[in-house]
């Protein structure tokens, strides 16, 4: 594993394009697949739990990304683990977060972690991948550990209905602002494109090839 933390970041954004989080190993996938938890469950607050050594590496990392201005970006949301005490205290690995505007963060972002819930809801299930995008060879960093600032956010989203499948694409320039999601719609092999990464591939080609293509005209 590369020592460099935007390799780092990376890595946990490229694998199984599903967003179920889950553990082979050593090694943690970001992907989660969202289902609308209907018991409630709260998260207990001041517990500690043990890191895995391949993350504990990159946890010094986050008092930097606090004292430069930056969020904590979570890309799988802690809101979506309350199934599991396990799961929502991982949520908060350096593994799982990114040098993030606060603004962005706190505003537009939260409102596509809201929406996608509304959808899970709505759906039943949902898939989404999301990650850091890096323009640059050479990124801007912060802190001792030089962590990689992202220069934007992807999330791609596939609601996987037998009668009509249909995948949305959203690109977050990584600095404040205020907009409707819509505008940050953009298909889906324009983030493919963007970050050399291969969505939904266990898809029929066809229903792939159309979905990922074709531009979302409104949210659902």
């Amino acid at each position: 594993m590369s020592s460099d933390m935007q390799d780092f970041c990376e890595l946990f954004t490229a694998r199984d394009q599903l967003h179920i989080r889950k553990r082979d190993g050593a090694r943690f996938d970001h992907c989660d697949k969202i289902r609308h938890d209907r018991a409630g469950h709260r998260r207990e607050h001041g517990q500690r739990h043990a890191l895995p050594a391949q993350v504990a590496a990159y946890d010094s990392a986050e008092p930097g990304i606090h004292a430069s201005g930056y969020d904590r970006g979570h890309m799988a949301p802690a809101a979506d683990m309350k199934w599991s005490k396990q799961a929502m205290a991982e949520s908060f690995y350096m593994s799982n977060i990114c040098p993030q505007n606060p603004n962005l963060n706190r505003g537009d972002w939260n409102d596509l972690e809201e929406k996608s819930r509304q959808w899970a809801k709505k759906y039943g299930a949902v898939y989404i991948a999301c990650g850091p995008v890096y323009d640059h060879g050479k990124p801007k960093r912060i802190g001792n550990n030089k962590v990689a600032v992202p220069d934007a956010f992807y999330k791609v989203i596939l609601i996987n209905d037998s009668k009509t499948p249909q995948a949305i694409g959203f690109l977050f320039p990584n600095k404040a602002g205020h907009k409707p999601l819509k505008k940050y719609i953009v298909t889906v092999d324009s983030v493919e494109k963007r970050t050399g990464i291969d969505f939904f591939p266990a898809l029929p080609d066809e229903v792939e090839n159309r979905i990922e293509a074709e531009p979302a005209k409104a949210l659902p």
